[in-house]
């Protein structure tokens, strides 16, 4: 099951409205998309999934380096940051999003791997909060017959009652 939570429309299509304002050269200095020196403030694209025993997050991050990337968690909050170009470049872009973490979610165990512009966060679940497997067994009523099984009619059969006859 694939689910993205923290999304708002609106900060999505403001964000939008300030791109094509910035590239049509339209707008007011200081907007929010903008930090200091022309650096843009994004917020990554993520998706989010959900498995039985972690929830795996993606976010789009092109650009950021290992060292220019901050993952914080306090409290269930977890803040991520990267940032790529700087001050003296033609692109310095910020990544940032916050988001809450799930009750059941492990903070202490969270791992993150960098590949490609591509940011993974794989938040394990408690044990507690795993789904297990039972193991049901069946307990009859009646208890087990052992031994060796009688062939019934035939020859063996005849000779059996034969010999009990005889005897």
């Amino acid at each position: 099951m694939i689910r993205t939570f923290n999304w708002d429309p609106l900060q999505e299509l403001e964000a939008i409205r300030s791109e094509i304002n910035r590239l049509f050269g339209r707008g007011s200095s200081g907007s929010s998309d903008e930090g200091e020196g022309g650096m843009r403030l994004m917020r990554p694209a993520m998706t989010a999934e959900e498995r039985d025993d972690a929830y795996v997050l993606t976010l789009d991050m092109p650009g950021v380096g290992t060292d220019r990337l901050e993952i914080e968690v306090q409290d269930r909050t977890m803040r991520i940051r990267g940032e790529r170009g700087g001050p003296n470049d033609s692109i310095h872009v910020r990544y940032e999003r916050m988001l809450s973490l799930p009750e059941n979610a492990d903070p202490d165990a969270i791992q993150a791997v960098m590949r490609d512009g591509v940011l993974e966060i794989v938040i394990p679940k408690r044990e507690e909060a795993r789904p297990r497997r039972i193991e049901v067994v069946s307990e009859s009523s009646q208890p087990a017959i052992e031994g060796k099984a009688r062939e019934s009619g035939g020859e063996s059969a005849s000779k059996e009652q034969t010999a009990g006859t005889t005897a």
